[in-house]
């Protein structure tokens, strides 16, 4: 039994809170359990819906060099395309956690190499154009937001709708890889501190994308590297 104190600030009317009850073993299995709360005031209990799962499994050859996007965080890496590649496309906007997960060699003391990932957006003429047509209708829904609040001023008491914008969103048409980051094209990239397991988190609006993932080994493979295969895993809380 494990118990939590949680005192609420006095100036707040209301606050929301997420238990999350978990295992440390999870080797254990699967258990049951109950959780109690007392409080002085009467509050509000549910349970949240299932997140959504999407995995997708590939592996680091021995026959190719790869490596991360930077050798030695300075010289880029000419055989950083040699990674295998993995399209992720949103159509609302989602909350996004992106696990890669080492399967293979797990066993070994030294596997000679951390792992991470890097995700950039996928860039084509179609896409851009899609971009930019969004962007317009944002400015343009931008301008007459301020016409209607600065009538709105003028006429105190009076109340007017907010509507949203009506955007594209793009679409995977033509896949195609991506060879290197070039300068100041986005991109995020995890640190490479874990030999098993790298994570990143955020939260896209759907015209933000579509995205490629590109897990890597820390270093280009050699013979003290162990190569294998790997699970990435997205994680996707879609906001309705």
């Amino acid at each position: 039994m494990r118990k939590l104190k949680v005192e609420l600030e006095e100036k707040k009317k209301e606050q929301s809170f997420i238990i999350v009850p978990h295992l440390v073993d999870t080797s254990v299995g699967d258990r049951e359990f109950w959780l109690r709360i007392f409080t002085s005031d009467p509050i509000e209990v549910c349970l949240l819906p299932e997140t959504l799962e999407a995995e997708k499994k590939g592996q680091w050859s021995k026959d190719l060099k790869q490596g991360p996007r930077l050798i030695n965080k300075s010289t880029e890496n000419p055989n950083w395309c040699e990674n295998q590649q993995f399209f992720l496309n949103l159509h609302k906007p989602t909350h996004v956690k992106v696990v890669l997960k080492r399967l293979t060699g797990l066993k070994k003391k030294n596997l000679g190499a951390n792992i991470g990932m890097l995700i950039t957006k996928m860039q084509s003429e179609k896409l851009e154009t899609i971009a930019m047509d969004n962007s317009k209708k944002i400015e343009r829904r931008k301008r007459q937001m301020q016409i209607v609040q600065e009538a709105m001023k003028m006429k105190k008491g009076k109340k007017g709708a907010v509507s949203f914008v009506q955007v594209e969103n793009p679409t995977i048409s033509a896949m195609t890889r991506k060879l290197r980051i070039n300068p100041k094209e986005w991109f995020v990239e995890t640190q490479y501190k874990n030999p098993i397991v790298a994570a990143y988190y955020y939260h896209w609006h759907q015209t933000a994308g579509p995205f490629i993932v590109v897990p890597s080994l820390s270093k280009p493979m050699d013979k003290d590297v162990t190569a294998g295969t790997f699970s990435l895993t997205g994680t996707l809380i879609l906001i309705l």
